[in-house]
């Protein structure tokens, strides 16, 4: 997604709506946008509700907020800033380094995430990034994000799985070691066309596209399953 602001082609300046309840944050991120030529503060808010209406009002290119306000519960703030201005971007700053919390901030509208203890600098390369139109977390918590993802998609996995029958679930374990058909039959003393109605009959269940579809969520299955094993083995007694 290609914006304005890349490739220096921007000709009007970056306009930013800073939105925190705490004022020594807001004089600190005056500063630090201040260093930046062609960056200028439109705008600033100390509640939910103000942060919407100068999304209304000022039209900012970009918002930089908390996400934690105290007339809005959670990330509602995000949400109400998202839905007064929906093609403006929002880069959160926290305190909190939880990764639940980047994940919903995400889901609520905003297009980064950044703790307000990181230097400066990463700050700045934050917000490029997000007026660039990318999406922008620091890798530490993108890959909290994506493992609580990977955990959530396991465990909804196991819980379809009640559903396969003893040699179903035989099928679909040895699918997610990347066995391939006729080894799976091989080991199971099956026939090829054995496995295949196995196979169909797990997709139908799972509610799975195509096999593609049947081999991701087998391998994803198994590699869960595997560090799981590998933990409690690791922290079990010697």
């Amino acid at each position: 997604m290609e914006t304005q602001f890349e490739h220096g082609e921007q000709t009007e300046p970056v306009r930013i709506l800073l939105a925190d309840n705490c004022p020594l944050i807001r004089r600190s991120l005056r500063e630090i946008v201040g260093e930046i030529d062609g960056w200028v503060i439109c705008g600033e808010a100390e509640t939910a509700q103000e942060a919407a209406n100068a999304a209304v009002s000022l039209r900012p290119d970009l918002t930089l907020m908390d996400h934690a306000f105290a007339d809005s519960a959670g990330v509602q703030a995000i949400a109400q800033v998202r839905a007064a201005h929906t093609t403006g971007r929002i880069l959160v700053l926290s305190a909190s380094q939880e990764s639940s919390q980047a994940e919903l901030a995400l889901r609520a509208g905003a297009d980064g995430y950044i703790s307000k203890n990181k230097p400066a600098q990463e700050i700045m390369n934050a917000v490029h990034q997000v007026l660039a139109g990318e999406i922008y977390m620091d890798s530490h918590m993108a890959a909290m994000v994506l493992l609580h993802v990977l955990k959530a998609r396991a465990t909804s996995l196991d819980e379809a799985l009640r559903e396969l029958t003893h040699r179903e679930m035989e099928v679909f374990e040895l699918i997610g070691q990347g066995v391939g058909t006729r080894e799976i039959g091989r080991r199971l003393g099956l026939n090829v066309k054995t496995v295949a109605c196995h196979k169909h009959r797990i997709k139908k269940k799972l509610a799975l596209r195509d096999a593609g579809d049947l081999y991701r969520q087998a391998i994803l299955w198994h590699e869960h399953h595997l560090s799981e094993l590998t933990s409690h083995a690791k922290t079990g007694p010697s």
